[in-house]
């Protein structure tokens, strides 16, 4: 029986020690539960600041392309633009260089005392070149000579070599002012609206005496109602006088119209060329700030990404640690019940004992025969032990599982 109280009592020590030590894993557990429960509130906080975050450059991104395919439209439309006008600008190029007649043979020949093509040497005021060449005449595709003698001596060579006729306006023209009729307020002077060299001035002055320029007809016809000595010659092209009135459309250009229509077409070229190179430059600055929109989504993308695994391992480990606690709280309450069980087996031992004590105080000197003892005291001793054997193995049993459980956890 002595035997027995103290295998009780050694087991009993046993189960405390698992008790106490189960709850201390079970309130461990616990503690890391609400520990990881706080750190994923704020994972959960971080995850709305990556939502925001994502949608606003998300939004940039989206702008960025909206922009870079309306520069792509506008960089198609402009290249398309430039070239037809470079096309058409070579176009009139080229038929300036082909339409070669008497006066452009005698400049190719290289002859000095020829000063230029008319066409070449005058500066005329934008807008008002057909008036100028009509006002003009002939003289509109002249060139120009530095002296009578050599006008006399250039024609002479286009009869020889009977390369056509031409025009020579003479540098050394006298021209002396006479009374001029005033022009009307809503004309101009047509000599005003040119720019040329000085020693051509008095013979132009000769050619365009008497002439203005006007917008309309209408205007053209007042002017010789008021001045009929004047000759009226409107923006497009119409002369008027009080002898005869020619205008309508224009079947031949002068090379004067024909060199300004270039001209127009090359600075339109130059504009078109020069509005593309913008538009190029524009769209190279959106492909890199969509570049760098798309950057940007691609990094907030990979936090979000990281975030939701970072939440899912910290969800796991949460599912594990309530698994651990729970499973370590039952393995204390089990161990528990087996200490108290054992604890109550111990105390009928020792009642156990404490009779057999007093029995054998008792008697003589003979030690009591144990087969003496009442049977049915005897079978009751049995199955408590038989109770309390099968109570430490069921604890030994949940004590291996307990601690298979939390290695488990542990790795």
């Amino acid at each position: 029986a002595k035997s027995r109280i103290e295998a009780r009592a050694s087991e009993a020590t046993r189960l405390e020690v698992e008790v106490r030590e189960a709850r201390e894993r079970a309130e461990k557990s616990k503690s890391e539960y609400l520990s990881l429960e706080s750190q994923i509130a704020g994972l959960n906080a971080g995850e709305k600041g990556l939502d925001s975050q994502h949608e606003q450059v998300a939004k940039e991104l989206q702008l960025a392309q909206i922009k870079v395919s309306e520069l792509e439209t506008k960089s198609h439309e402009a290249s398309r633009t430039k070239a037809a006008l470079t096309a058409r600008a070579e176009a009139l190029e080229q038929s300036l260089l082909e339409e070669i007649d008497g006066g452009e043979s005698l400049l190719k020949s290289g002859d000095d005392s020829l000063i230029g093509s008319l066409a070449s040497l005058l500066r005329i005021e934008n807008g008002w070149e057909s008036a100028i060449a009509v006002a003009l005449g002939d003289a509109a595709n002249a060139i120009a000579a530095k002296s009578v003698n050599d006008a006399i001596r250039a024609v002479n060579k286009l009869k020889n070599n009977k390369t056509g006729r031409a025009a020579v306006l003479l540098a050394d023209t006298l021209y002396e002012q006479n009374n001029a009729p005033a022009v009307p307020p809503f004309s101009r002077s047509a000599i005003e609206l040119i720019n040329a060299p000085f020693e051509l001035q008095n013979a132009l002055k000769r050619l365009l005496k008497d002439t203005v320029v006007v917008e309309t007809l209408e205007d053209a016809q007042e002017v010789i109602r008021l001045q009929p000595r004047l000759t009226a010659v409107t923006r497009d092209g119409d002369k008027v006088t009080t002898y005869y009135v020619i205008g309508g459309t224009v079947n031949a250009r002068s090379r004067i119209e024909a060199k300004a229509n270039a001209e127009k077409a090359a600075q339109e070229r130059d504009q078109a060329s020069a509005v593309s190179d913008q538009i190029k430059f524009e769209l190279q600055n959106a492909r890199e700030e969509q570049k760098r929109a798309q950057e940007k989504v691609d990094a907030a993308l990979a936090l979000l990404y990281e975030s939701d695994a970072e939440l899912a391992a910290i969800a796991e480990k949460l599912a594990a640690l309530g698994e651990q606690s729970r499973s370590s709280q039952a393995e204390a309450e089990r161990l528990d019940s087996l200490l108290r069980a054992s604890h109550t087996a111990r105390a009928d031992d020792e009642r156990v004992l404490r009779e057999l004590e007093l029995r054998l105080n008792d008697s003589d000197t003979e030690p009591v025969d144990e087969s003496l003892i009442d049977a049915t005291e005897l079978e009751r001793l049995r199955q408590l032990l038989e109770t309390t054997r099968a109570a430490e193995v069921d604890a030994r049993l949940a004590m291996r599982t307990a601690e298979a459980r939390l290695a488990a956890v542990v790795q």
